[in-house]
């Protein structure tokens, strides 16, 4: 009977070579996946967008900014009729401070005027 041929290498290498081939199959798969997920247009570059996307991201940006600006101008214009339309009498008897000044000035009419320095002192002090 023969014996066998000595080995060249060591004992361990067929797993070697099963473990390295196994590694390139995962790296040609994740190549793969790669470009299955991204497409051919954009890139290996996550996060990165064509001049079109930015293009069009910009016009959304100007649409939204042009009817936000409509928006509040047309709420300020609502705003300044609304105001228009105030009585001047009706604001500044709703504040109860305004009202009490109003109240002490028609009450002056009836003070001598000899005494509408003092009157006004006392009034002012009470401010």
């Amino acid at each position: 009977m023969k014996d066998r041929p000595a080995h060249k290498g060591s004992p361990d290498q067929p797993s070697i070579h099963k473990g390295v081939f196994a590694i390139i199959v995962l790296i040609g798969i994740l190549v793969i996946v790669q470009f299955s997920l991204l497409g051919n247009s954009k890139g290996f570059v996550k996060g990165v967008k064509t001049e079109k996307e930015n293009r069009q991201n910009q016009q959304k940006v100007e649409d939204a900014k042009e009817r936000l600006q409509g928006t509040v101008e047309d709420q300020i214009d609502a705003i300044k009729k609304q105001v228009m339309q105030l009585d001047p009498q009706d604001v500044v008897s709703s504040s109860p401070q305004v009202q009490k000044i109003i109240d002490d000035l028609k009450n002056l009419q009836g003070v001598p005027k000899n005494e509408l320095k003092n009157v006004c002192e006392s009034i002012c002090k009470g401010l």
